[in-house]
């Protein structure tokens, strides 16, 4: 079963409503062991759904931290969300508030993400991740006091960005039964992990995804295009969307489109300033060139670069 069955059987048998969209995202990110990153117009709304496919639907615990942006933590205090109790760390965290850090909190976050261990300074204990699953899902509003308040290179360890579209109050719907719908989804998740690597892109298609990312760096109102590890990272996530989508063994070019769709926004940079725009050099008018930033957003040089790039037949 791929996972357009999966929901739609969840809808139809269950009689359950939520955004496909953040089902397919948070499906990636568990069966990937990454992180992601929910943008959204109302954070109590998406919150809730998203404990209840991760917890109600699926069974697996989630941690939900909730940071006060008015109230100023310490490192300590920070490491004391993340402490469960146990000698391991949580297999998922949900956090909310996590932009609202200062820029020297969210490093501290940035270091438990990146060496997936928390050492307790006070206690002198070491908090390991568990090996099948460690992830983080974030949760801001889409605005530009949520998602851009994030310390840059913390946003760069998330995967991607996914926009949660709000679902109606009647039309979301609670599992009746306190027992997981699909208790076995992590299991069968973690048995699909090893395959994603083992789906097979045509040569004509990773020449596809470099064309891409040359040309998103090229692009007259970018600011130092994609990292170099977005080559990676992109052909990783193409594999695990043909996975869960097509359950073939080979990519095909609208799973390179998508991936670039959901991976981009998250790590790249637009200019900030009209005098950085490259028409300038050549007589350009910096109003014109204003107006273009103010206008342009990431969303929309994706769009452009997906037009100009030919997908090879």
């Amino acid at each position: 079963m791929n996972i357009t069955e999966e929901i739609s059987d969840l809808k139809t048998q269950h009689n359950l409503r939520f955004d496909e969209n953040l089902y397919i995202s948070l499906t990636l990110t568990l069966i990937s062991s990454r992180h992601v990153i929910i943008t959204t117009d109302d954070i109590t709304k998406t919150l809730n759904e998203t404990i209840m496919i991760i917890d109600t639907i699926w069974g697996i615990p989630a941690s939900v931290i909730c940071f006060d942006s008015e109230y100023q933590y310490t490192e300590a205090e920070i490491h004391q969300f993340f402490i469960t109790g146990n000698d391991k760390l949580s297999p998922v965290y949900i956090l909310i508030g996590l932009e609202k850090l200062s820029v020297i909190l969210q490093k501290v976050v940035l270091q438990i993400i990146k060496r997936k261990y928390l050492k307790n300074d006070i206690e002198g204990q070491v908090y390991g991740s568990h090996e099948e699953l460690f992830s983080f899902i974030t949760i801001c509003g889409a605005d530009e006091e949520g998602f851009d308040k994030f310390y840059w290179y913390l946003r760069s360890e998330f995967w991607f960005k996914q926009h949660h579209t709000i679902q109606d109050q009647e039309q979301l719907q609670l599992p009746t039964s306190k027992e997981p719908i699909l208790p076995d989804k992590w299991s069968s998740l973690y048995k699909l992990r090893p395959q994603i690597p083992q789906i097979t892109i045509l040569p004509e298609l990773q020449r596809y995804i470099y064309d891409l990312i040359v040309h998103v760096r090229n692009h007259r109102v970018t600011h130092g295009g994609l990292p170099t590890r977005s080559i990676a990272d992109l052909i990783y996530l193409t594999q695990a969307l043909t996975l869960i989508f097509k359950k073939v063994s080979f990519v095909v070019p609208n799973m390179v489109k998508l991936a670039f769709r959901k991976y981009t926004p998250c790590h790249l940079r637009l200019i900030e300033k009209a005098e950085w725009e490259p028409s300038l050099r050549w007589g350009g008018d910096v109003k014109v060139a204003a107006e273009l930033i103010r206008r342009v957003s990431v969303e929309h040089v994706v769009e452009h670069v997906l037009n100009m790039v030919s997908v090879p037949i």
